[in-house]
């Protein structure tokens, strides 16, 4: 990494610098020679020159200029290399003209991981995978199953349409400057066809962060408006359980009430 690279606060960088951990997140990500890669945040670059000595076709998404100019001088020599200036939060992947869905990787900033996560997750017939760095409890949080503490809105949302996996903890002394936390890898696996699929995802996604709005709270209380007694009924599902308890399938049982 050149000494003239300095990490800035206000994009949350925290660049990756171990080797052994590098080469490990670029062989897990699976991919075969020539296979087309989009890379959110590639930094410096230390994940992206063994992803380039894979044989991989990479397109960056960078959103600081200084990054992106370091980034084309150090990799003018990879035919296989193309940096974009973007900010994935505004970034539509069909419009950068992959004929299949693609697989993507990255380290995320931790500070705007999960509005980034789930504006992808609007994307999903473009993409075949998703193999981010995270913080680690973000990726405890949406791998998290019913009844532990960690389950809320994320783990419904994104199990109910991906396949997770948390894959590969990584220390803060891995990078530069470190960060105050744990970190870890995750796989995000679009299903086939998403669990309820018959549902709107903007409004699933509100009726799961209503009914955790208040975690303390029973059914009753934080979505008994959305969803009324005879329903609870129906759906043999007791009002006066909490939100944490209630599997994925149970939450699409009672999203599934919702009439506009």
């Amino acid at each position: 990494m050149s000494n003239s690279i300095i990490a800035k606060k206000r994009f949350g960088q925290h660049f990756l610098n171990d080797s052994n951990i590098i080469d490990s997140i670029a062989h897990g990500l699976g991919a075969q020679p020539k296979e087309k890669i989009i890379e959110i945040g590639p930094g410096t670059g230390a994940l992206t020159q063994q992803l380039l000595k894979r044989d991989l076709d990479i397109t960056a998404l960078e959103i600081d200029r200084d990054l992106i100019g370091y980034l084309k001088k150090e990799f003018f020599v990879y035919e296989n290399f193309s940096v974009l200036e973007a900010n994935i939060l505004k970034t539509d992947i069909a419009s950068l003209g992959f004929d299949q869905p693609v697989k993507i990787i990255g380290n995320l900033p931790y500070n705007i991981s999960s509005p980034i996560i789930f504006h992808l997750l609007s994307q999903l017939p473009n993409i075949e995978e998703m193999y981010f760095m995270l913080q680690k409890e973000v990726v405890d949080r949406i791998c998290a199953s019913p009844g532990t503490k960690q389950y809320g809105r994320p783990s419904v949302v994104i199990q109910r349409v991906c396949h997770v996996q948390s894959e590969l903890v990584i220390p803060p002394e891995a990078f530069s400057p470190p960060p105050k936390v744990m970190s870890a890898m995750i796989r995000l696996r679009p299903l086939e066809k998403p669990l309820g699929s018959h549902l709107d995802s903007m409004f699933f996604e509100k009726f799961v962060a209503t009914a955790f709005s208040q975690r303390r709270k029973t059914l009753r209380n934080t979505i008994g408006k959305l969803v009324s007694k005879e329903e609870f009924l129906t759906a043999q599902i007791d009002s006066s359980r909490r939100a944490e308890t209630l599997s994925i399938e149970e939450f699409i049982t009672l999203a599934s009430f919702h009439r506009e």
